[in-house]
Parts: structure tokens; C-alpha cells; sequence
């Protein structure tokens, strides 16, 4: 089979590879579509997590063609998968914080297993409704590949306990950022407004349901906020200096954990390759807490009511 082979920084090569062979408890799916992730784009250009002849790629769909001993997986299914393999023995595991497997992460798909820029690719550790989930026809291949990046935006928002009332502050306006706002409007969140400094996706971001959108190198966004939700101590907005350096390669969120107003949510989702930094201090004795996360924990959800949710998102 065919597949682009990382070589060195900014270089792929199209190298033939001999076809997975799934052992049983395994499968082995024909790739339909595959998104380019924000973490792919550093690995491709730094050499993040991979090394020379590793193989990325990890929001993918396709067709299963092996399953053997996979309960409830047949040949022809297609199906959505989840990148990160838990090794379903940790403690995180067995408490269901798939997430926050401590196993070795060896199987993790494009990143220690092969990824899915090829024509078949590994799942080796498939567990239907776990790490392997069925598609139904009315999702397309485009909204099949879709399906785990839009987990972490719907699992965001779910989190973040979203309201009629809620006036969201989104920062950034890439993909997982846009399927977020997305979701606020679906949740019924009354105001969103996004900051991002590419004038590209702040329009998309505008055009998918973000009622404000700001430049967070020319405007300030904490008197954005504040226009909004009142000022005062018991306002209901964020407060918070910030700068962002286009590329994702550097984001800085300096809140004044001293002086923020009761209430405030501040939830975050961190890619590992950000250098990112918390400016210390006593947090408010009425704050509601800094969350943070990377998750996929809605791809049940998603997969399954994708003819609901993920076909009907313009971005799609």
C-alpha cells in the first residue's frame, strides 16, 4: 500500500508499505478521508513525537476490511477511531479517564502506531464504542473524519456548563475552535465572541455563529469583554491580558487570579507542543476554577447522532 512517510522536517515521501495484518482483538481500516491536524503541522515542520519513516495522520474514517474476534466490527462497516489507544489496564482506564491513560502510548495512532496518511491503517486496540465507532450512512466521509476533533469542541462546551445567559469568550478560531462556537449556538449560549488574529478564520468564525469577532494584536479583548457584561467586580466577564503569536507556536493567558470577579469560567484546551504559562496567584474565593483538558470523551456521541450534529455544521 501507499503511504506518506515523514523524513525530515517539511519532507514527505510517498513510499509503498506492506498492508497491516490485524491479530485478533485488532482491525485494519481503509482510510476514506483524513484531517490534517494543528499537531500533524508541527511534526511536520519540527519533527514533533515522530521520527523518520513514522507515518501521521490521525482524524480519520474509513471501511474496516479485518476485524477478527472484534465484537460488534464486521468487514464493510464504516467507522469512525479514536487516535489516542488506551491500554486499558491503568487506573485512569479503569475508571473510564481514557484520556489520561497512563499506559505508554506506544499504540497511539500516528504517533507510536502507523497513522492514517495511507491507504489501510492499524487500530490495535479495537473495542467498538471505545476506540473503534460505527457511522451511519447519512454521515459522509468529509463529516466522518471530522468526527474527533469535533469531540473535543462538543466535549469543551459540555464542560463549560453553557446557558441561555452564557456569554462565551472563545480564543481561537481554528478548527476545534470553530466547531465549539458551532456547539454554543446549538447549547443556546447568548453571546459568543471569539478572538483570533487571522482575519481568515476570524470572518469563518463570524460566519458560523460568533456574534463579535476580535483581533487580539490590535483590540483589547478584556474591554471587549467587559462592554458586554458589565463592569465592576461583579461583572460577569473574564478579565485577562493575553497575547498570541500566529503559528500556535507561542500562547500566553496571563489572568489576575487575584483580582478576578466571582463566577468567571475560564476553560482551557492546550495542545502539548504550546508553550503555555500561568501567571501564579491566589485565585478568587468565589472562582469556579480553572479547567483544563484534551479530550475525545464525546466520539460516542458524535459518531452515532453525527446526522444531527457533525453533517448539519457549515464547516463541514
Amino acid at each position: 500500500m501507499r503511504a506518506a512517510a515523514w523524513t525530515a522536517p517539511e519532507r514527505l515521501a510517498l513510499v509503498e508499505r506492506p498492508e497491516p495484518v490485524a491479530a485478533p482483538g485488532q482491525a485494519v481500516v481503509a482510510v476514506a478521508a483524513c484531517g490534517i491536524c494543528g499537531s500533524d503541522l508541527h511534526s511536520f515542520r519540527e519533527g514533533l513525537a515522530v521520527k523518520p519513516g513514522g507515518v501521521l495522520g490521525h482524524e480519520f474514517c474509513g471501511e474496516v476490511v479485518a476485524a477478527p474476534e472484534v465484537r460488534g466490527v464486521h468487514v464493510g462497516d464504516r467507522v469512525a477511531v479514536r487516535p489516542l489507544i488506551p491500554c486499558g489496564d491503568c487506573p485512569r482506564c479503569h475508571t473510564g479517564e481514557l484520556q489520561l491513560c497512563e499506559g505508554s502510548h506506544e499504540y497511539d495512532i500516528g504517533y507510536g502506531s502507523p497513522g492514517a496518511f495511507a491507504e489501510q491503517v492499524l487500530v490495535p486496540r479495537a473495542v467498538l464504542g471505545e476506540t473503534i465507532f460505527l457511522l451511519p450512512e447519512e454521515v459522509d466521509d468529509a463529516a466522518g473524519a471530522l468526527v474527533e476533533p469535533l469531540a473535543v469542541a462538543l466535549h469543551a462546551v459540555t464542560t463549560a456548563e453553557v446557558d441561555l445567559d452564557s456569554v462565551v469568550l472563545v480564543l481561537g478560531a481554528g478548527t476545534i475552535g470553530l466547531g465549539v462556537i458551532c456547539f454554543l449556538r446549538l447549547a443556546g449560549a447568548r453571546r459568543v465572541v471569539v478572538a483570533e488574529p487571522a482575519h481568515r478564520r476570524r470572518e469563518r468564525a463570524l460566519a458560523l455563529g460568533a456574534e463579535i469577532g476580535v483581533d487580539p494584536t490590535a483590540e483589547d479583548v478584556t474591554d471587549t469583554m467587559r462592554s458586554l457584561t458589565g463592569p465592576g467586580p461583579y461583572g460577569r466577564g473574564v478579565r485577562m491580558l493575553r497575547s498570541a503569536r500566529r503559528g500556535g507556536d507561542r500562547i500566553e493567558v496571563r489572568a489576575p487570579w487575584g483580582d478576578n470577579r466571582p463566577g468567571r469560567h475560564l476553560w482551557t484546551r492546550s495542545l502539548g507542543t504550546a508553550r503555555h504559562r500561568r501567571h501564579q496567584g491566589a485565585p478568587h474565593p468565589r472562582d469556579r476554577g480553572l479547567r483544563g483538558r484534551v479530550s475525545e470523551g464525546h466520539l460516542p456521541s458524535l459518531s452515532q447522532d453525527a446526522g444531527g450534529r457533525t453533517t448539519g455544521l457549515p464547516h463541514v
